[in-house]
């Protein structure tokens, strides 16, 4: 039996949206996310986010009380525009409703949206962007 992982459970939902065609990146833009040349005069290449956040719970039978484990993630999509933003967390919750993840040894048996993030627009850099953060609850147990 193996227990909960962060690292490799963050690892396989990295994998996962990169296996779907998403630019992921883990905490920080990734590379090939964002303006190909100078902001607005190129393409913008939309990505995501992906951070464990604060929180969560593990439980289990009385012989591993922290066999299940529910952690918790953001995953914040990032665009140029509010379409572009939406569109992308529009896939990156196909992914994550999936179920079609998980480290060695382990298996999700249950992925929840725990809030949906809307779309909002920082104009605080040179060129705007708009942000759509989704958290997520994602349960594994033991194979």
């Amino acid at each position: 039996m193996i227990g909960h992982s962060a690292r490799t459970l963050t690892d396989a939902i990295i994998a996962a949206l990169d296996v779907a065609g998403i630019t992921v990146g883990d905490g920080e833009k990734p590379a090939g996310g964002g303006w190909d040349d100078v902001a607005r005069l190129s393409d913008h290449g939309g990505y995501v986010l992906l951070y464990p956040l604060v929180g969560g719970t593990t439980a289990g039978p009385i012989s591993d009380l922290a066999a299940d484990a529910t952690v918790l993630y953001q995953l914040t999509a990032v665009g140029a525009s509010r379409q572009q933003a939406e569109w992308i967390a529009d896939q990156a919750r196909v992914v994550m409703l999936s179920k079609a993840f998980a480290p060695a040894g382990r298996v999700v048996t249950l992925v929840m949206i725990d809030m949906l993030g809307g779309a909002t627009r920082d104009d605080a850099g040179k060129t705007p962007l708009w942000f759509s953060p989704d958290r997520y609850s994602v349960t594994t147990v033991p194979a």
